[in-house]
């Protein structure tokens, strides 16, 4: 029986990762050069003959497919990860910010003057919060 639902599991993971390439346009051979894999080795995995490798579930989280879809049919919506966020604790929350804010302004990381460079961002934020 256990055999059975894993088979039917493989399956699934298959399927998805079919419909996943298929969305994107990619031809089997054509996903298996985006992933790094022989065709060979991407035709096993979409006829659920072989599972998914912790390296193919990475190079596909950096076409920005998400990991938790292709092995178990879950989205992660933005109302989940708002509720993560909230649940949050208070410097997990400053962190992540603080993250998002290097994100989106470019600073360089490996800039002597980043810090600076972070508590300038910080204090004109909070001088707009104040208006």
């Amino acid at each position: 029986m256990a055999e059975k639902r894993l088979t039917s599991e493989k399956i699934k993971t298959a399927e998805r990762l079919k419909g996943i390439r298929e969305r994107m346009g990619y031809t089997q051979e054509g996903f298996a050069n985006e992933l790094n894999i022989s065709l060979s080795a991407y035709k096993k995995i979409e006829s659920a003959e072989n599972n998914v490798s912790v390296n193919v579930l990475k190079k596909l989280n950096g076409l920005q497919v998400s990991s938790d879809y292709v092995l178990f049919g879950e989205y992660k919506d933005v109302d989940d990860t708002w509720k993560t966020i909230q649940n949050c604790s208070e410097e997990d929350k400053m962190y992540l910010y603080i993250m998002l804010m290097l994100h989106f302004t470019k600073v360089d990381m490996a800039d002597p003057t980043r810090k600076d460079k972070i508590f300038k961002l910080l204090e004109k934020v909070l001088e707009e919060k104040e208006v």
